[in-house]
């Protein structure tokens, strides 16, 4: 089961996220009341496995400039972090489109330049 709040992975019984404490069965707790059970503690080397967001912040930032890196990390990193997969994958679209945009510029200024007898 995938956290809805971080997109973390978690047991099928589990009740709170391991990662960010969301409770996980909404229909058991209709109030929104996160007191109860507190979720376990994260493991003695952070906050979880493949859950460091400095590197998934490089990674967005590489995906924008990139956007075939985004395309590619988005297929890597679907399964295990779907969270992250989506964002980087966003970044890459992103990333395309202004590089299209950029290109038309670009273009439609060097034909202005090439009309005027710029070149």
């Amino acid at each position: 089961m995938f956290c809805p709040k971080c997109g973390s992975q978690n047991s099928a019984t589990a009740g709170f996220c391991v990662s960010c404490g969301a409770p996980l069965n909404p229909a058991s707790n209709p109030a929104g009341n996160t007191f109860g059970t507190p979720p376990p503690p994260p493991p003695a080397g952070g906050p979880g496995p493949g859950n460091d967001p400095g590197a998934d912040t490089v990674m967005k930032i590489v995906s924008f400039c990139f956007p075939i890196v985004g395309i590619i990390l988005y297929f890597v990193w679907k399964q295990e972090k779907p969270k992250s997969a989506s964002d980087v994958c966003k970044f890459a679209a992103i990333g395309f489109g202004v590089g299209v945009v950029l290109y038309i510029l670009m273009m439609a200024l060097g034909l202005m330049a090439g009309a005027a007898g710029g070149y």
